[in-house]
């Protein structure tokens, strides 16, 4: 994979400044730079890490929005700098309180300075200054205060302990510093134990240690207030700056003062004598008329001045190669005693001299801005202070140094080094160009989040980018079982196989449907890996077969029915309703069984069913594909994606507004279309998911639009409340809301409507809800408060986010609680939990995604499914067997008892049962499809939910009884004639026996209205019944021509007795006549 890094920023460093051994900067983006030694926190990164390019500093905890840093200075182990917010901070060392925060503890982030006792509300800083171990600010208020070390006075006020050997000699906070009588101070800097500042009278005023004469009063006595320095006449300084022990100042003519210290020339007056007052320091040699000093620092062994002339000029020891000059030797004895130019930058470019135009003379290291906008440093780089990663470190390393300006790595480029894919880290990490590259790990498909590790001026926050596995392709093969060549269809992983679109035929037998072993295959299930579907077949024609096929025209022959073979139909999906249930058949129809009050059968009646009866499948349609039960409704998906919906609608949940919502007539007992959205064809309209709720639905379609219609409490209809009133229905789908800030290639994938609340997962692996928030239902209480309710989505996340993360890739919503099985075949559940149903161990609610512990010997959970009315949950593992939790009131967990569950209880199997395919919580009782293709049920049986033809609640699963019959005649024609005394033999055959009619002699066809399953089917016309006239002679009645037949008999009887061979000749003849009478 290849990733390409942000492109350089064009950031310019805008102000410098270096302490001891490390050094920062101010960029033109408001962020400051650090880089060099950190043992104190003094790069301000939040580490205590070295560095040897620039790193950004920490931003302040809680600023403002757009918030930058305006000002930096560097301690000597320490850095301070102003905000645009008006506040000073200071991070790194503080031993001397020299941070200002009140405290003498280190800190490795910017923090805020402490306001000066009694500040006025809107206090702010307007300048500040520190170089070593304390420092100085100018107030709003127009005072000068200052904080840090005092052993000399240095700062300024007399109420602070003092002493050179004087522990508590410090202040952590802003103390205000003594003014002059009469006299503002308006600018301040600091130097080694003391303090100059600029007085409103123009004059310069210091404070604190005077060794050498540094405070410049003509004195070495130390001054613990400000004491005015000793200008000479008609001088006027506009500029000033203090080193260690000697200070400078420029005046308004440009001319530059200096005094203190001497020693190694570093006042630059061509001597090393000490200076007691401000002198005058010669103008370096060769300048040109009209030169003046621009910029002047000292530190502590060597100087530094910008000139008129764009030169940068540099006096003193030449320790590590500071001065820059590499024709001067380094050493602590090597010094040049006047200002001698530095060599000026190679231009940038061609034509343009790069001139210099802001200094900085750290402790043993020189850092400059050429006006090509980048920075030269050089000097001593013990720990990292110039900026350079190719330039050795080390105290007592002899090639730690640079002798000329060099440039500092800035601005810097990307640098990655590290790639992880959920979590696991990618291979062969390598910079190819401006871009990387890194090898991908094995990873099931899907999103991931990859968290790019980097490095831009340090350590930068993760980019977390998508990365998309491509799912592998399975494919399934349709074999006919009839010896001809097999066809298959190539599907992605979690996709469906699609149902061929004929049947296939063959000759004498009848086709059952696609199978998977013995078990029916749903093409409703997600394709998980490559598999081989085999037609089944029922050998037959499907035709009733009568016998005999002739009989007298008077009628009263005895016919015996014999009905079509058995079938070999199973179920391939059950959905447990309320107090209902429903199954699709392998043969693509409905089925189903339990309360009918309202017609959720659709069998056209309000008769509960003990055992499963086919619903009648509408005009056009071919067959269906998908069904989902609701309390007292029901839905069915056709094979061309449109909805059919019958039962109560009381909330418009059938999605038909022609139907009533309220009253006696508020149902339907048969199948009607669910209408499309206002807007929409109906052949535009077309779901490849459905979900019945309480009472309200939720659909999905083929470009990732949810849809929902029915009650909108609460939301749950996850419309606004412009579309649907929140305690309004609605009786035609509406259109989902995307969630916000979702992009327009958003897609929901799979929805789930449970009592109060709605959920779905997305083509990413999120979860979303909308609805009510009662119990934390929606997994999101930063978004949505407990109790509250959204009719927006929102994503439901997990408190804590373990390995492999929260990816749901099947949802369900139940009555006050919510679970999810995710890519990796681990269980989520939250919400409400009195029954122990977020299977977690205890009763104790959860607001957020939880994940279930794995029960001992399961590795993953392949299905989910949970009741939207009651608290019970089930799921399969992958080995087939159940597992359930939660509320048991009436035996739904197949366990043998009825006591609730708080984690997740296996199901023995049943004698004979290997392991179940799928399952699916009622309100109540529970449904199964086993492997060998039967289903079986428990729970709750009242108005024979269960489908084994009994009321009796139980424990342990019993059979649908499905296929449970052959055919029932109902009535039988004999050419339009009905037959009568219709019965049953009792037979395993299921023969019925019919009396014909009197009819008119001649060929007739049978008519058999007949129903299979309970379900009406077309009338057989396949088999015919001859009426035969039997003729009477005239005037003899039936005795006359018994007579004529006895006598017949009797003379053949007498010729036999004559001639044996004769006899039977003449009986044969006689026969054929007697036949010919008869006839």
């Amino acid at each position: 994979m290849t990733v390409t890094p942000p492109a350089t920023r064009g950031i310019k460093f805008s102000q410098i400044t270096s302490g001891s051994t490390q050094s920062l900067a101010l960029g033109s983006d408001g962020n400051i730079y650090s880089w060099g030694k950190n043992a104190y926190g003094q790069q301000g990164d939040g580490t205590n890490i070295d560095h040897q390019a620039p790193i950004k500093v920490a931003k302040p905890a809680n600023v403002p929005a757009g918030f930058i840093f305006t000002k930096v200075d560097a301690g000597d182990h320490s850095a301070l700098a102003m905000g645009s917010d008006g506040n000073l901070y200071t991070w790194g060392f503080n031993a001397s309180g020299q941070l200002g925060d009140g405290t003498t503890e280190n800190r490795n982030r910017p923090a805020p300075v402490k306001k000066p006792d009694g500040a006025a509300p809107g206090f702010t800083w307007k300048q500040a200054n520190t170089r070593w171990d304390h420092t100085v600010a100018l107030g709003s208020d127009g005072n000068l205060y200052a904080w840090g070390l005092n052993s000399y006075g240095q700062l300024g006020n007399t109420s602070v302990p003092r002493g050179p050997n004087n522990p508590a000699a410090y202040s952590t906070k802003p103390v205000p510093v003594s003014k002059p009588a009469g006299i503002t101070l308006t600018r301040a800097t600091t130097g080694r134990y003391s303090c100059l500042a600029m007085g409103s009278d123009g004059k310069l005023y210091a404070w604190g240690w005077n060794s050498y004469g540094r405070l410049g009063d003509g004195t070495t006595t130390d001054r613990l207030t400000p004491t005015q320095v000793l200008q000479p006449n008609g001088v006027t300084f506009s500029q000033f700056s203090v080193g260690a022990d000697y200070s400078f100042a420029i005046t308004t003519n440009g001319d530059l003062y200096g005094w203190g210290w001497n020693d190694s020339g570093r006042l630059g007056d061509g001597t090393t004598t000490d200076r007691h007052v401000p002198t005058l320091i010669p103008r370096p040699a060769g300048t040109p008329a009209g030169f003046t000093w621009k910029q002047v620092m000292g530190r502590d062994y060597h100087s530094m001045g910008i000139g008129s002339d764009g030169n940068l000029y540099i006096w003193g020891v030449n320790r590590y190669g500071e001065l820059g000059f590499p024709d001067v030797p380094t050493g602590e004895t090597s010094t040049v005693i006047r200002p001698r130019p530095v060599q000026k930058p190679k231009p940038s470019v061609a034509g343009e001299e790069t001139s210099w135009v802001q200094l900085y003379a750290g402790w043993e290291q020189s850092l400059a801005l050429g006006s090509d906008g980048n920075l030269y440093t050089w000097g001593w780089n013990c720990g990292g202070q110039l900026g350079d990663p190719t330039i050795p470190t080390g105290y007592d390393n002899s090639k730690a140094k640079r002798l000329t300006p060099g440039l500092a790595a800035f601005p810097l480029t990307p640098e990655l080094t590290a790639v992880k894919f959920d979590q696991t880290l990618g291979s062969n990490l390598k910079k190819a160009g401006t871009n990387w590259q890194v090898v991908t790990p094995a990873h099931r498909k899907g999103r991931v989040d990859t968290a790019i590790t980097w490095n831009l001026y340090g350590p930068q926050p993760d980019d977390i980018l998508d990365y998309i596995y491509d799912p592998p392709t399975y494919v399934v093969t349709f074999d006919k079982a009839d010896g001809s060549q097999p066809t298959s269809q190539s599907v992605i992983e979690d996709q469906m196989a699609s149902r061929p679109d004929q049947d296939p035929t063959r000759p004498g037998f009848l086709f059952d449907g696609w199978f998977n072993g013995d078990a029916a295959y749903d093409f409703s299930s997600p394709v998980k890996g490559s598999t081989k579907l085999t037609a089944h077949w029922t050998a037959g024609s499907g035709q009733w077969n009568t016998s005999p096929k002739q009989g007298p025209d008077s009628g009263q022959t005895k016919v015996t029915l014999v009905p079509p073979a058995a079938r070999g139909i199973r179920f391939s999906q059950v959905s447990a309703g309320d107090d209902h249930s429903l199954a699709l058949g392998s043969d693509g129809n409905v089925y189903s069984w339990g309360a009918n009050k309202y017609g959720q059968l659709g069998d056209g009646t309000t008769t509960d069913r003990l055992t499963p009866v086919q619903i009648p499948k509408p005009a056009g349609v071919n067959r269906f594909k998908q069904v989902s039960a609701g309390k007292a409704f029901s839905l069915a998906l056709d094979d061309q994606g449109h909805v059919w919906a019958w039962g109560l609608n009381s909330s418009g949940q059938l999605g038909n507004n022609t139907v009533a919502t309220n009253g006696s007539s508020a149902y339907s007992s048969s199948p009607i279309r669910v209408q499309a959205p206002s807007g929409m064809t109906a052949t535009s309209f077309s779901l490849t998911g459905i979900s019945a709720g309480i009472t309200h639905v939720l659909a999905v379609d083929g470009q990732g639009r949810a849809w929902s219609w029915g009650s909108n409490e609460s939301g749950k209809l996850g419309v606004s409340s412009g579309t649907v009133a929140m305690t309004g229905i609605t009786t035609r789908p509406v259109q989902v809301a995307t969630p916000q800030g979702e992009t327009t290639g958003f897609r929901y994938a799979q929805v789930s409507a449970g009592g109060s609340h709605s959920l779905a997962t997305d083509t990413q692996g999120r979860a979303w809800g909308w609805g009510s928030n009662q119990n934390g239902d929606l997994g999101n209480t930063s978004d949505v408060a407990l109790n509250g309710y959204t009719f927006t989505p929102v994503q439901a996340k997990p408190g804590t986010n373990p390995t492999g993360g929260f990816k749901p890739v099947q949802i369900i919503a139940g009555n006050g609680h919510s679970s999810a099985l995710d890519d990796l075949g681990r269980l989520w559940t939250w919400g409400g939990n009195s029954n122990g149903e977020l299977g977690l161990g205890d009763t104790t609610t959860r607001t957020a995604p939880s994940l279930v512990a794995m029960p001992a010997n399961v590795s993953t959970f392949t299905q989910l499914t949970g009741s939207r009315v009651s608290g019970n949950s089930l799921a399969l593992d992958q080995n087939g067997s159940i597992w359930g939790w939660g509320q048991n009131s009436t035996g739904m967990l197949g366990t043998g008892g009825t006591g609730s569950l708080n984690k997740p209880t296996r199901m023995s199997n049943p004698s004979g049962i290997d392991h179940f395919v799928k399952v699916s919580a009622g309100t109540g009782h529970t449904l199964a499809i086993a492997s060998n293709g039967s289903t079986l049920g428990w729970g709750n049986n009242s108005q024979g939910r269960l489908g084994n033809n009994a009321t009796q609640t139980t424990y342990s699963p019993v059979n649908v009884l499905f296929p449970f019959r052959l055919g029932t005649p109902s009535a039988v024609q004999f050419g339009g004639t009905s037959g009568t005394s219709l019965s049953s033999t009792g037979q395993k055959d299921g023969a019925w026996t019919v009396l014909t009619p009197n009819h008119q002699a001649g060929d007739t066809t049978v008519s058999i209205a007949w129903t299979l399953n309970g379900a009406p089917q077309p009338n057989d016309e396949t088999n015919a019944f001859r009426f035969i006239h039997y003729g009477i002679l005239p005037l003899t009645g039936e005795a006359g021509i018994l007579v004529t037949i006895l006598i017949g008999l009797l003379a053949a009887v007498a010729g036999l007795a004559a001639n044996r061979q004769r006899l039977e000749a003449q009986s044969a003849q006689g026969g054929k006549a007697a036949a010919r009478h008869k006839h």
